[in-house]
Protein backbone atom coordinates (compact mmCIF):
# COMPACT_ATOMS: atom_id res chain seq x y z
CA UNK A 1 0.00 0.00 0.00
CA UNK A 2 1.41 3.34 -0.99
CA UNK A 3 1.99 5.61 2.37
CA UNK A 4 -1.37 8.61 2.17
CA UNK A 5 1.09 11.52 1.51
CA UNK A 6 2.46 9.86 -1.69
CA UNK A 7 -0.59 8.69 -2.99
CA UNK A 8 -1.82 12.52 -1.92
CA UNK A 9 1.09 13.78 -4.03
CA UNK A 10 0.48 10.99 -6.81
CA UNK A 11 -2.85 12.26 -7.47
CA UNK A 12 -2.16 15.98 -7.84
CA UNK A 13 0.47 15.03 -10.31
CA UNK A 14 -1.40 12.65 -12.35
CA UNK A 15 -4.55 14.34 -12.28
CA UNK A 16 -3.20 17.75 -12.91
CA UNK A 17 -4.95 19.08 -9.72
CA UNK A 18 -4.13 23.26 -9.00
CA UNK A 19 -3.42 22.98 -4.89
CA UNK A 20 -4.83 26.69 -4.79
CA UNK A 21 -7.83 25.85 -6.10
CA UNK A 22 -8.00 22.83 -3.92
CA UNK A 23 -6.98 25.11 -0.66
CA UNK A 24 -9.93 27.62 -2.39
CA UNK A 25 -12.29 24.54 -2.45
CA UNK A 26 -11.89 22.89 1.06
CA UNK A 27 -11.50 25.85 3.11
CA UNK A 28 -8.34 23.97 4.54
CA UNK A 29 -5.33 26.48 5.99
CA UNK A 30 -2.56 26.35 3.36
CA UNK A 31 0.36 25.40 5.35
CA UNK A 32 -1.84 22.80 7.25
CA UNK A 33 -2.47 21.27 3.38
CA UNK A 34 1.38 21.31 2.47
CA UNK A 35 2.07 19.33 5.38
CA UNK A 36 -0.45 16.72 4.67
CA UNK A 37 1.37 16.38 1.17
CA UNK A 38 4.65 16.54 2.78
CA UNK A 39 3.86 13.61 5.13
CA UNK A 40 4.09 16.10 8.36
CA UNK A 41 0.52 15.87 9.58
CA UNK A 42 -2.14 13.37 10.29
CA UNK A 43 -5.10 14.65 8.56
CA UNK A 44 -8.33 14.74 10.49
CA UNK A 45 -10.92 12.05 8.53
CA UNK A 46 -13.31 15.15 8.03
CA UNK A 47 -10.37 16.92 5.87
CA UNK A 48 -9.54 13.56 4.31
CA UNK A 49 -12.84 13.43 2.90
CA UNK A 50 -13.10 17.17 1.40
CA UNK A 51 -9.68 16.21 -0.43
CA UNK A 52 -11.37 13.00 -1.56
CA UNK A 53 -14.58 15.27 -2.69
CA UNK A 54 -12.06 17.95 -4.21
CA UNK A 55 -9.76 15.38 -6.40
CA UNK A 56 -13.26 13.47 -8.12
CA UNK A 57 -11.41 9.76 -7.17
CA UNK A 58 -12.74 6.61 -8.93
CA UNK A 59 -14.10 4.43 -6.64
CA UNK A 60 -11.26 2.22 -6.51
CA UNK A 61 -8.90 5.46 -5.97
CA UNK A 62 -11.22 6.78 -3.36
CA UNK A 63 -10.87 3.08 -1.36
CA UNK A 64 -7.13 2.83 -1.68
CA UNK A 65 -7.21 6.86 -0.34
CA UNK A 66 -8.86 6.39 2.50
CA UNK A 67 -7.21 2.83 2.88
CA UNK A 68 -4.08 4.50 3.29
CA UNK A 69 -5.13 7.22 5.49
CA UNK A 70 -6.62 4.45 7.98
CA UNK A 71 -3.16 2.87 7.86
CA UNK A 72 -1.49 6.27 8.27
CA UNK A 73 -4.26 7.18 11.74
CA UNK A 74 -3.60 3.59 12.94
CA UNK A 75 -1.19 1.82 12.03
CA UNK A 76 -0.14 -1.27 9.24
CA UNK A 77 -0.33 -4.11 11.30
CA UNK A 78 -3.57 -2.99 13.08
CA UNK A 79 -5.48 -1.97 10.31
CA UNK A 80 -4.76 -5.09 8.65
CA UNK A 81 -5.42 -6.97 11.75
CA UNK A 82 -8.97 -5.11 11.83
CA UNK A 83 -9.63 -5.91 8.22
CA UNK A 84 -8.64 -9.56 8.38
CA UNK A 85 -11.23 -9.62 11.78
CA UNK A 86 -14.05 -8.39 9.61
CA UNK A 87 -13.26 -10.27 6.78
CA UNK A 88 -13.69 -13.63 9.23
CA UNK A 89 -16.57 -11.77 10.19
CA UNK A 90 -18.59 -11.43 6.80
CA UNK A 91 -17.39 -14.86 5.34
CA UNK A 92 -17.86 -17.10 8.08
CA UNK A 93 -18.17 -20.41 6.77
CA UNK A 94 -21.51 -22.20 6.33
CA UNK A 95 -22.41 -25.78 6.85
CA UNK A 96 -21.42 -27.84 3.43
CA UNK A 97 -25.11 -27.42 1.20
CA UNK A 98 -23.91 -30.24 -1.06
CA UNK A 99 -22.59 -32.79 1.62
CA UNK A 100 -24.09 -35.75 0.75
CA UNK A 101 -22.89 -35.34 -2.96
CA UNK A 102 -18.91 -34.46 -1.68
CA UNK A 103 -19.47 -37.70 0.53
CA UNK A 104 -20.99 -39.92 -2.49
CA UNK A 105 -18.28 -38.22 -4.49
CA UNK A 106 -15.68 -39.56 -2.37
CA UNK A 107 -17.09 -43.15 -1.93
CA UNK A 108 -17.59 -44.01 -5.75
CA UNK A 109 -13.55 -42.89 -6.07
CA UNK A 110 -11.96 -44.34 -2.74
CA UNK A 111 -13.85 -47.55 -3.19
CA UNK A 112 -10.76 -49.66 -3.04
CA UNK A 113 -10.18 -48.29 0.23
CA UNK A 114 -12.20 -50.41 1.78
CA UNK A 115 -10.40 -53.47 1.41
CA UNK A 116 -9.26 -54.54 4.11
CA UNK A 117 -5.67 -53.13 5.28
CA UNK A 118 -2.91 -55.27 4.38
CA UNK A 119 -0.52 -57.08 7.11
CA UNK A 120 2.39 -56.25 4.06
CA UNK A 121 5.33 -53.94 5.71
CA UNK A 122 5.58 -50.72 3.26
CA UNK A 123 7.12 -47.58 3.29
CA UNK A 124 6.29 -45.97 0.01
CA UNK A 125 7.74 -42.50 -0.97
CA UNK A 126 5.27 -39.91 -1.97
CA UNK A 127 7.11 -37.28 -4.81
CA UNK A 128 3.72 -35.14 -5.82
CA UNK A 129 0.77 -33.54 -4.12
CA UNK A 130 -1.35 -35.80 -6.02
CA UNK A 131 0.11 -38.27 -4.43
CA UNK A 132 0.05 -37.24 -0.99
CA UNK A 133 -3.60 -36.35 -1.50
CA UNK A 134 -4.78 -40.09 -3.37
CA UNK A 135 -2.94 -41.45 -0.66
CA UNK A 136 -4.79 -39.31 1.93
CA UNK A 137 -7.81 -40.29 0.88
CA UNK A 138 -7.82 -43.76 0.85
CA UNK A 139 -6.31 -43.91 4.23
CA UNK A 140 -9.25 -41.87 6.20
CA UNK A 141 -11.85 -43.94 4.08
CA UNK A 142 -10.61 -46.85 5.50
CA UNK A 143 -10.22 -45.94 9.50
CA UNK A 144 -13.67 -43.64 8.84
CA UNK A 145 -15.23 -47.26 7.93
CA UNK A 146 -14.32 -49.07 11.40
CA UNK A 147 -16.17 -49.25 14.41
CA UNK A 148 -14.40 -46.74 16.24
CA UNK A 149 -11.45 -45.21 13.88
CA UNK A 150 -8.97 -42.97 15.25
CA UNK A 151 -6.87 -39.99 13.18
CA UNK A 152 -4.56 -37.59 14.54
CA UNK A 153 -3.51 -34.56 12.47
CA UNK A 154 0.06 -33.05 13.37
CA UNK A 155 -0.12 -30.32 10.55
CA UNK A 156 -1.30 -26.73 10.19
CA UNK A 157 -4.62 -26.14 8.96
CA UNK A 158 -3.56 -25.23 5.69
CA UNK A 159 -4.03 -28.35 4.03
CA UNK A 160 -6.73 -27.42 1.58
CA UNK A 161 -7.38 -31.10 0.38
CA UNK A 162 -7.74 -32.58 3.62
CA UNK A 163 -9.72 -29.77 5.04
CA UNK A 164 -12.01 -30.14 2.57
CA UNK A 165 -12.61 -34.11 2.78
CA UNK A 166 -13.03 -33.36 6.52
CA UNK A 167 -15.78 -30.36 6.34
CA UNK A 168 -17.80 -31.42 3.80
CA UNK A 169 -17.09 -35.45 2.18
CA UNK A 170 -16.40 -37.07 5.32
CA UNK A 171 -19.41 -38.57 6.75
CA UNK A 172 -20.98 -37.12 10.13
CA UNK A 173 -22.10 -40.70 11.38
CA UNK A 174 -18.88 -42.52 10.69
CA UNK A 175 -17.37 -42.97 14.37
CA UNK A 176 -13.88 -42.18 14.09
CA UNK A 177 -12.27 -39.44 16.54
CA UNK A 178 -9.81 -36.71 15.15
CA UNK A 179 -7.07 -35.61 17.23
CA UNK A 180 -5.26 -32.22 15.72
CA UNK A 181 -2.42 -30.54 16.92
CA UNK A 182 -1.23 -26.71 15.12
CA UNK A 183 0.93 -24.40 15.83
CA UNK A 184 -0.42 -20.50 16.50
CA UNK A 185 1.61 -17.61 15.69
CA UNK A 186 2.99 -15.89 19.05
CA UNK A 187 2.75 -12.76 17.11
CA UNK A 188 0.82 -11.10 14.59
CA UNK A 189 2.06 -12.79 11.74
CA UNK A 190 0.54 -12.21 8.44
CA UNK A 191 0.89 -13.61 5.00
CA UNK A 192 2.66 -11.81 1.59
CA UNK A 193 -1.03 -10.79 0.88
CA UNK A 194 -1.78 -9.62 4.32
CA UNK A 195 -3.91 -12.33 5.97
CA UNK A 196 -3.76 -12.43 9.63
CA UNK A 197 -2.31 -16.86 10.12
CA UNK A 198 -4.01 -17.37 12.98
CA UNK A 199 -7.62 -16.06 11.37
CA UNK A 200 -7.09 -18.14 8.15
CA UNK A 201 -6.42 -21.73 10.74
CA UNK A 202 -9.57 -20.69 12.21
CA UNK A 203 -11.38 -20.25 8.92
CA UNK A 204 -9.93 -23.37 7.85
CA UNK A 205 -11.13 -25.90 11.03
CA UNK A 206 -14.71 -24.49 11.90
CA UNK A 207 -15.99 -25.71 8.48
CA UNK A 208 -14.96 -29.20 10.04
CA UNK A 209 -16.82 -28.62 13.71
CA UNK A 210 -19.79 -28.07 11.34
CA UNK A 211 -19.82 -31.29 9.25
CA UNK A 212 -20.35 -32.63 13.02
CA UNK A 213 -17.49 -34.71 13.20
CA UNK A 214 -15.99 -35.82 16.25
CA UNK A 215 -13.25 -33.58 16.26
CA UNK A 216 -10.88 -32.29 18.66
CA UNK A 217 -7.94 -29.15 18.50
CA UNK A 218 -4.94 -28.18 20.60
CA UNK A 219 -2.61 -26.08 20.00
CA UNK A 220 0.55 -24.72 21.06
CA UNK A 221 2.93 -21.35 20.05
CA UNK A 222 5.36 -20.98 18.28
CA UNK A 223 7.08 -18.10 15.37
CA UNK A 224 5.15 -19.22 11.95
CA UNK A 225 7.84 -18.50 9.74
CA UNK A 226 11.15 -19.86 11.50
CA UNK A 227 9.00 -23.22 12.06
CA UNK A 228 7.40 -23.99 9.18
CA UNK A 229 9.19 -22.31 6.70
CA UNK A 230 13.08 -23.73 6.82
CA UNK A 231 14.60 -26.79 5.83
CA UNK A 232 12.62 -29.22 8.38
CA UNK A 233 12.40 -32.20 7.03
CA UNK A 234 9.14 -34.11 7.24
CA UNK A 235 7.01 -31.41 10.04
CA UNK A 236 3.46 -32.71 9.24
CA UNK A 237 2.03 -36.03 9.60
CA UNK A 238 -1.24 -37.93 9.84
CA UNK A 239 -1.82 -41.57 11.60
CA UNK A 240 -3.99 -43.78 11.95
CA UNK A 241 -4.04 -46.89 14.18
CA UNK A 242 -2.33 -48.50 11.45
CA UNK A 243 -0.61 -46.46 8.97
CA UNK A 244 0.97 -43.06 8.79
CA UNK A 245 2.13 -39.92 6.07
CA UNK A 246 5.02 -38.45 6.57
CA UNK A 247 4.95 -34.93 4.77
CA UNK A 248 6.73 -31.84 3.97
CA UNK A 249 5.16 -28.25 5.32
CA UNK A 250 4.14 -27.74 1.61
CA UNK A 251 2.23 -31.11 1.18
CA UNK A 252 4.36 -31.76 -1.82
CA UNK A 253 6.63 -35.01 -0.97
CA UNK A 254 6.31 -37.22 2.07
CA UNK A 255 6.74 -40.70 3.04
CA UNK A 256 3.63 -43.39 3.57
CA UNK A 257 3.96 -46.13 6.38
CA UNK A 258 2.37 -48.87 7.08
CA UNK A 259 4.63 -50.69 9.65
CA UNK A 260 3.14 -51.72 13.39
CA UNK A 261 6.19 -50.39 15.59
CA UNK A 262 6.72 -47.49 13.44
CA UNK A 263 2.71 -46.00 13.54
CA UNK A 264 2.99 -47.17 17.40
CA UNK A 265 6.01 -44.51 17.73
CA UNK A 266 4.62 -41.88 15.84
CA UNK A 267 1.08 -42.82 18.29
CA UNK A 268 3.28 -42.09 21.13
CA UNK A 269 5.20 -39.18 19.66
CA UNK A 270 1.90 -37.03 18.99
CA UNK A 271 0.38 -38.23 22.33
CA UNK A 272 3.66 -36.78 24.28
CA UNK A 273 3.02 -33.59 22.46
CA UNK A 274 -0.65 -33.12 22.76
CA UNK A 275 0.23 -33.63 26.91
CA UNK A 276 2.10 -30.46 26.56
CA UNK A 277 -0.46 -28.66 23.90
CA UNK A 278 -4.12 -26.61 25.23
CA UNK A 279 -7.12 -27.75 23.96
CA UNK A 280 -7.95 -24.74 21.66
CA UNK A 281 -11.95 -24.81 22.34
CA UNK A 282 -14.66 -26.28 24.96
CA UNK A 283 -17.45 -27.80 23.03
CA UNK A 284 -20.90 -27.82 24.83
CA UNK A 285 -22.92 -31.02 24.38
CA UNK A 286 -26.29 -30.42 26.62
CA UNK A 287 -28.79 -27.88 27.07
CA UNK A 288 -28.27 -28.47 31.04
CA UNK A 289 -24.60 -27.81 30.17
CA UNK A 290 -25.20 -24.98 28.07
CA UNK A 291 -27.32 -22.69 30.75
CA UNK A 292 -24.76 -23.87 32.92
CA UNK A 293 -21.73 -23.00 32.22
CA UNK A 294 -22.52 -19.95 30.22
CA UNK A 295 -24.94 -18.33 32.81
CA UNK A 296 -22.12 -19.30 35.52
CA UNK A 297 -19.27 -17.38 33.50
CA UNK A 298 -18.70 -13.93 34.69
CA UNK A 299 -19.49 -11.95 31.93
CA UNK A 300 -19.33 -8.29 33.70
CA UNK A 301 -16.75 -8.09 35.43
CA UNK A 302 -14.64 -6.56 32.11
CA UNK A 303 -16.30 -5.19 28.88
CA UNK A 304 -18.41 -7.78 26.93
CA UNK A 305 -19.02 -7.87 23.76
CA UNK A 306 -21.84 -9.52 21.68
CA UNK A 307 -21.77 -9.72 18.03
CA UNK A 308 -24.88 -11.35 16.25
CA UNK A 309 -27.88 -11.36 13.17
CA UNK A 310 -30.75 -11.48 15.78
CA UNK A 311 -31.15 -9.08 18.75
CA UNK A 312 -30.95 -9.90 22.46
CA UNK A 313 -34.25 -11.19 23.31
CA UNK A 314 -34.01 -13.73 25.60
CA UNK A 315 -33.67 -11.64 28.52
CA UNK A 316 -37.76 -11.11 28.17
CA UNK A 317 -38.95 -14.85 27.92
CA UNK A 318 -40.99 -15.04 30.84
CA UNK A 319 -41.88 -18.35 32.41
CA UNK A 320 -45.53 -18.84 31.04
CA UNK A 321 -43.83 -19.01 27.74
CA UNK A 322 -41.42 -21.40 28.96
CA UNK A 323 -44.25 -23.32 29.84
CA UNK A 324 -45.76 -22.60 26.75
CA UNK A 325 -42.96 -23.57 24.29
CA UNK A 326 -40.47 -25.77 25.95
CA UNK A 327 -40.68 -29.29 24.40
CA UNK A 328 -40.23 -31.31 27.36
CA UNK A 329 -41.65 -34.28 29.30
CA UNK A 330 -42.35 -34.17 32.83
CA UNK A 331 -38.71 -35.26 34.04
CA UNK A 332 -36.84 -33.57 31.75
CA UNK A 333 -39.08 -30.05 33.10
CA UNK A 334 -37.89 -30.77 36.67
CA UNK A 335 -34.25 -31.47 35.25
CA UNK A 336 -33.92 -28.29 32.87
CA UNK A 337 -35.90 -25.77 34.19
CA UNK A 338 -33.83 -24.93 37.31
CA UNK A 339 -31.01 -24.22 34.61
CA UNK A 340 -33.04 -22.40 31.90
CA UNK A 341 -34.52 -20.29 34.04
CA UNK A 342 -31.14 -19.36 35.79
CA UNK A 343 -29.74 -19.10 32.30
CA UNK A 344 -32.59 -16.10 31.60
CA UNK A 345 -31.57 -14.92 34.89
CA UNK A 346 -27.95 -14.25 33.69
CA UNK A 347 -29.37 -13.01 30.34
CA UNK A 348 -31.50 -10.48 32.08
CA UNK A 349 -28.61 -8.82 34.41
CA UNK A 350 -27.43 -7.40 30.91
CA UNK A 351 -30.21 -4.98 30.63
CA UNK A 352 -28.51 -2.98 33.46
CA UNK A 353 -25.11 -3.90 32.83
CA UNK A 354 -22.93 -1.11 31.76
CA UNK A 355 -20.11 -3.45 30.45
CA UNK A 356 -22.54 -5.16 28.26
CA UNK A 357 -22.64 -3.88 24.64
CA UNK A 358 -25.00 -6.58 21.93
CA UNK A 359 -24.57 -5.80 18.07
CA UNK A 360 -26.81 -6.90 15.90
CA UNK A 361 -28.95 -6.44 12.73
CA UNK A 362 -32.19 -5.48 10.99
CA UNK A 363 -32.36 -8.90 9.04
CA UNK A 364 -31.96 -10.38 12.53
CA UNK A 365 -35.24 -8.77 13.63
CA UNK A 366 -37.37 -9.89 10.97
CA UNK A 367 -35.58 -13.35 9.88
CA UNK A 368 -36.98 -13.61 14.05
CA UNK A 369 -40.03 -12.34 13.50
CA UNK A 370 -40.36 -14.72 10.27
CA UNK A 371 -39.50 -18.33 12.41
CA UNK A 372 -40.15 -17.39 15.58
CA UNK A 373 -36.57 -18.99 16.38
CA UNK A 374 -33.57 -17.65 18.11
CA UNK A 375 -29.97 -19.04 17.52
CA UNK A 376 -29.19 -19.31 21.10
CA UNK A 377 -32.19 -21.66 21.93
CA UNK A 378 -32.02 -24.97 19.75
CA UNK A 379 -34.83 -25.95 17.46
CA UNK A 380 -35.75 -29.18 18.71
CA UNK A 381 -36.07 -27.73 22.76
CA UNK A 382 -38.78 -25.53 21.90
CA UNK A 383 -41.79 -24.38 19.77
CA UNK A 384 -41.52 -20.93 17.56
CA UNK A 385 -43.14 -18.44 19.61
CA UNK A 386 -46.91 -17.22 18.35
CA UNK A 387 -46.86 -13.93 16.38
CA UNK A 388 -48.26 -12.22 19.33
CA UNK A 389 -44.99 -12.92 21.30
CA UNK A 390 -42.71 -12.45 18.65
CA UNK A 391 -44.06 -9.37 18.65
CA UNK A 392 -44.23 -8.62 22.31
CA UNK A 393 -40.62 -10.14 22.92
CA UNK A 394 -39.77 -7.09 20.00
CA UNK A 395 -42.18 -4.58 22.11
CA UNK A 396 -40.38 -5.53 25.11
CA UNK A 397 -36.71 -4.75 23.42
CA UNK A 398 -37.91 -1.61 22.35
CA UNK A 399 -38.98 -0.37 25.93
CA UNK A 400 -35.66 -1.25 27.60
CA UNK A 401 -33.86 0.65 24.57
CA UNK A 402 -32.72 3.98 26.50
CA UNK A 403 -30.72 1.56 28.91
CA UNK A 404 -28.41 1.44 25.88
CA UNK A 405 -26.39 -2.17 25.78
CA UNK A 406 -28.11 -2.85 22.35
CA UNK A 407 -27.04 -1.35 19.28
CA UNK A 408 -28.53 -1.69 15.49
CA UNK A 409 -25.61 -2.29 12.98
CA UNK A 410 -25.16 -0.60 9.36
CA UNK A 411 -22.88 -0.58 6.79
CA UNK A 412 -21.02 -3.67 5.71
CA UNK A 413 -21.95 -5.46 9.17
CA UNK A 414 -25.44 -5.37 8.31
CA UNK A 415 -24.79 -8.18 6.50
CA UNK A 416 -24.05 -10.25 9.12
CA UNK A 417 -24.17 -13.86 8.44
CA UNK A 418 -27.37 -15.63 10.42
CA UNK A 419 -25.13 -18.12 11.14
CA UNK A 420 -22.92 -16.42 13.21
CA UNK A 421 -22.76 -15.55 16.98
CA UNK A 422 -19.79 -13.98 19.61
CA UNK A 423 -19.23 -13.23 22.46
CA UNK A 424 -16.17 -12.11 24.15
CA UNK A 425 -14.42 -10.29 26.73
CA UNK A 426 -10.84 -10.31 28.08
CA UNK A 427 -11.03 -13.72 29.66
CA UNK A 428 -12.98 -15.49 27.92
CA UNK A 429 -15.42 -16.23 24.29
CA UNK A 430 -17.58 -18.30 22.43
CA UNK A 431 -18.77 -18.67 18.91
CA UNK A 432 -22.04 -20.29 18.49
CA UNK A 433 -23.19 -21.50 14.96
CA UNK A 434 -25.42 -23.97 13.67
CA UNK A 435 -23.52 -27.25 12.15
CA UNK A 436 -24.86 -29.61 8.85
CA UNK A 437 -28.02 -31.05 11.18
CA UNK A 438 -28.86 -27.44 12.41
CA UNK A 439 -27.90 -28.57 15.99
CA UNK A 440 -25.99 -25.95 17.48
CA UNK A 441 -22.64 -25.74 18.52
CA UNK A 442 -20.93 -23.30 21.09
CA UNK A 443 -17.16 -22.84 20.88
CA UNK A 444 -15.82 -21.75 24.56
CA UNK A 445 -12.72 -20.14 23.76
CA UNK A 446 -10.04 -18.69 26.35
CA UNK A 447 -6.99 -18.62 24.19
CA UNK A 448 -5.43 -14.52 24.26
CA UNK A 449 -4.53 -14.13 20.67
CA UNK A 450 -8.32 -15.02 19.65
CA UNK A 451 -9.54 -12.54 22.07
CA UNK A 452 -7.37 -9.99 21.88
CA UNK A 453 -7.73 -9.08 18.23
CA UNK A 454 -11.72 -9.80 18.59
CA UNK A 455 -12.13 -7.34 21.54
CA UNK A 456 -10.05 -5.22 19.19
CA UNK A 457 -12.13 -5.25 16.41
CA UNK A 458 -15.50 -4.61 18.58
CA UNK A 459 -14.30 -1.90 21.07
CA UNK A 460 -13.01 0.07 18.14
CA UNK A 461 -16.18 -0.43 15.89
CA UNK A 462 -16.30 2.93 13.43
CA UNK A 463 -19.54 4.73 13.91
CA UNK A 464 -20.12 3.79 10.29
CA UNK A 465 -21.05 0.57 10.90
CA UNK A 466 -23.84 1.83 13.94
CA UNK A 467 -26.98 3.27 14.07
CA UNK A 468 -27.67 5.97 16.13
CA UNK A 469 -30.26 5.50 19.11
CA UNK A 470 -32.59 8.01 16.97
CA UNK A 471 -32.14 5.28 14.13
CA UNK A 472 -32.17 2.47 15.87
CA UNK A 473 -35.70 3.76 17.23
CA UNK A 474 -37.28 4.38 14.68
CA UNK A 475 -36.61 0.97 13.01
CA UNK A 476 -38.20 -0.72 15.64
CA UNK A 477 -41.20 1.95 15.97
CA UNK A 478 -41.48 0.84 12.14
CA UNK A 479 -41.44 -2.64 12.28
CA UNK A 480 -43.60 -2.81 15.40
CA UNK A 481 -46.27 -0.26 13.88
CA UNK A 482 -45.98 -2.22 10.14
CA UNK A 483 -49.18 -3.25 9.30
CA UNK A 484 -48.32 -5.33 6.13
CA UNK A 485 -45.59 -6.71 7.90
CA UNK A 486 -47.69 -8.24 10.93
CA UNK A 487 -50.50 -9.09 7.69
CA UNK A 488 -47.65 -11.32 5.60
CA UNK A 489 -46.74 -13.01 8.63
CA UNK A 490 -49.70 -14.03 10.13
CA UNK A 491 -50.93 -15.52 6.70
CA UNK A 492 -47.45 -17.25 6.53
CA UNK A 493 -48.34 -18.57 9.69
CA UNK A 494 -51.51 -19.87 8.73
CA UNK A 495 -50.17 -22.05 6.15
Amino acid sequence: MIPFDQLLKEFIQTKHISIAAMINHTKIDRSTVYKYIGGKRIPSSEHVKLLASFMNLTPKEEEDFFEAYHILKIGEDVFYQRKNVEDFILNFPQPAKDRQEYQGLFARETASAMSPCSSEKIFKALHTSMEINNCVCHLLLRETHKQQGKIALFLQPDYDFLFCLLSAALSPKSAVEISHIFCLSNALQFTSDHKLYNLLYLEEILPVFMNALDYHVFYYYDNLDSHFHNFNGFPCFILTEDEAILCTADYQSGIFIREKDTVSMLWKIFEDYKEKCRPLFQTIDSVAEECEILGNLDWYASQTYVLQSEACLIPFITDEMLSKYIILNKEEKQKLLPFIKSFIASRKSTLSNENMRIYHTQKGVLDFLASGRLLEIGDDFYHPFSLSDRFGLLHSLYSHLSLGYSFLLQGNLKELPHNFHLCVNASVGYLLFLDCYGKQNYLLFREPVFLSIFLDYLASLDEKHLCSREEYQSYLEKVLADSPVKTALMHKSQK
